[in-house]
């Protein structure tokens, strides 16, 4: 049935809607096709937004990992990495600790040599 706007005015100046309803029966063909679709896109929908929010959670790790290869050359201070990322310490954190789950970084500790402030007399 074709939806042209004499159709939409009667079904706007109708009083009883279920009354309304049962005039216009679908077919049967046409509801299956549209519980197909329904079913097709629940059953897509879903994967596809947890695909999309896997790849949001990915991008804070991509940004350190570009910041380190481009700005860095390989190697950063954890407090220089931070900074530069302008991320919260918490999801510059969980980004880290994905990064060194997949072993797409590693941690190099090292001393760094302080010399002590004179002393003033």
């Amino acid at each position: 049935m074709p939806c042209d706007r004499a159709w939409l005015q009667r079904a706007e100046g109708h009083s009883d809607v279920n009354t309304w309803f049962g005039t216009f029966r679908v077919p049967a063909e046409i509801a299956s096709q549209s519980l197909y679709l329904c079913g097709f896109y629940f059953n897509t929908t879903i994967p596809f937004l947890e695909i999309v929010s896997e790849q949001d959670k990915l991008a804070g790790e991509r940004k350190l990992v570009d910041l380190l290869v481009n700005k860095y050359g390989g190697k950063a201070r954890h407090s220089d990495l931070m900074n530069a990322s302008h991320m919260k310490k918490r999801e510059f954190l969980e980004c880290v600790g994905s990064l060194l789950e997949r072993e797409a970084i590693t941690v190099e500790a090292y001393q760094v040599k302080t010399t002590p402030l004179p002393k003033h007399t």
